[in-house]
């Protein structure tokens, strides 16, 4: 066999990277590769297996447990939308892992976790559009909370519990409405926050005596929400809320 001439060595060499361009040009580079993706697979597992409760932890703490600088780089190389499908395979299969006993475990789970998550269950059924369920939304602030049972107890009313739910027909009632009114699905999380996990708001009676008001009181404008128990089961509910314009 003829040995190859430098010019078929090259030709050769270019055909190669073009059948194979994934192939990285150094070990360490192929080694780097494929951490990330493990890395990445298994924190998307960790995410599903907890429940979400590793992006809760990320987002309190400012760390990117999504690796979003990983998925920008996929994306340069046009593979992007392939990493993040095998990442949600990847969460799936963490969520069939996970039963009720391992969740109540987990420390994360707690108020501020469950807060979060309501919040992020608020903004992904308004934007799906369908479907919808009830939400628990978390434990209301404690102060706001106290001020309202102070209300409803002079009007010989039962107290409200702490959690608080948002029902399903109340949530399409959002979607129904506030998001025709010009409100986005993060616009009403980031409202429900202010107004029932935050303190520092105005607390009065509506012109329903079962319903209590509560007010973020802003630059330009009010958020305003409404409060309640639902008789059926003696859970606390939210009713409405809305922005209002000073």
């Amino acid at each position: 066999m003829q040995p190859m001439t430098e010019q078929e060595r090259q030709r050769a060499k270019t055909l190669a990277s073009q059948i194979r361009p994934e192939i990285p040009n150094t070990y360490t580079d192929y080694l780097a590769q494929n951490t990330a993706d493990m890395l990445y697979g298994a924190g998307r597992t960790l995410n599903g297996l907890t429940g979400g409760g590793l992006d809760y932890l990320g987002d309190r703490y400012g760390i990117d447990t999504r690796m979003s600088g990983y998925l920008a780089q996929k994306d340069k190389e046009g593979t992007g939308e392939l990493a993040r499908h095998l990442g949600n395979m990847a969460q799936i299969g963490g969520q069939g892992l996970s039963g009720a006993a391992f969740l109540k475990s987990v420390p994360m789970l707690g108020n501020g976790y469950v807060r979060w998550n309501g919040r992020r269950n608020l903004i992904n059924q308004l934007k799906r559009g369908k479907d919808f369920e009830d939400i628990n939304f978390g434990r209301v602030n404690p102060e706001t909370l106290q001020r309202v049972n102070q209300l409803r107890e002079l009007e010989n009313l039962p107290k409200l519990t702490k959690n608080a739910y948002i029902p399903a027909n109340v949530v399409k009632k959002f979607y129904d409405k506030r998001l025709k009114e010009g409100y986005t699905p993060e616009g009403m999380a980031r409202m429900g926050k202010r107004l029932f996990h935050e303190g520092g708001n105005e607390v009065g009676n509506s012109r329903f005596e079962h319903i209590q008001e509560i007010i973020n009181s802003r630059t330009y404008t009010d958020d305003i929400g409404y409060i309640s128990q639902n008789p059926s089961n003696g859970e606390t509910v939210i009713k409405t809320m809305f922005r209002k314009i000073k």
